[in-house]
């Protein structure tokens, strides 16, 4: 898996300037630059109810072409912390989530001549690396066990979606999909066990873009 997120990484890249270079000299091209504030929001709500602390990154680098479809590539970051000390419920466990997805999309836009504005439909595929560890205290506050697991998956599905412009360049995109998310690597390491467990799963995509167009 590993291997696989820089290659495919590259690739999109690779792909997404081709087409740009294309519609340079067409003098069509349109390239913008995204962050999902959904994701952000999430992080901001565990941390004001005091149920942990988020940290998030999101990235979309998007190329539009020939009027009705477009490219995107979109990078996430996620790491999640109840802390030690905090408040509520398992006082004595500590939770630390981490998690990583580079997820391509097509999109077709209905409408042409609305400058890759308005509703579209498309395809997304879903790369993720996802790893806990839970850490165990007495009530002397010393650690006495500790697991942790890794998973990496990859899925895909369909997506609906709507994009418009806030003022000239500013604009927002409403992603939601539905697919189908399938465990290729899932190792839980428990105490002196070591398990491996494979499963695969409805998957689905949500997001809420704020970019600006080049």
């Amino acid at each position: 898996m590993k291997k696989i997120l820089p290659a495919l990484f590259i690739f999109c890249i690779s792909y997404n300037y081709a087409f740009s270079q294309q519609d340079t000299v067409n003098n069509k091209v349109n390239f913008i630059v995204k962050t999902d504030i959904l994701y952000s929001a999430i992080g901001l709500g565990l941390i004001i109810s005091h149920t942990g602390n988020l940290a998030t990154a999101s990235l979309t680098f998007e190329t539009c072409f020939k009027e009705k479809h477009s490219l995107q590539l979109t990078a996430l970051f996620g790491y999640y912390d109840t802390g030690k000390n905090r408040k509520g419920f398992f006082p004595t466990i500590r939770q630390q989530d981490k998690a990583y997805q580079i997820i391509p999309e097509y999109k077709r836009f209905f409408h042409a001549e609305k400058n890759y504005a308005g509703s579209y439909y498309g395809a997304y595929l879903k790369f993720t690396n996802y790893t806990w560890r839970y850490e165990y205290f007495n009530d002397a506050g010393a650690q006495n066990e500790t697991n942790h697991a890794e998973w990496n998956m990859i899925g895909g599905g369909l997506i609906l979606g709507y994009q418009n412009y806030i003022h000239k360049r500013l604009l927002f995109d409403f992603i939601s999909g539905l697919g189908y998310n399938h465990q290729i690597k899932n190792t839980i390491y428990e105490a002196s066990e070591t398990s491996s467990i494979f499963s695969s799963m409805l998957d689905l995509r949500f997001a809420f873009n704020i970019g600006y167009r080049f």
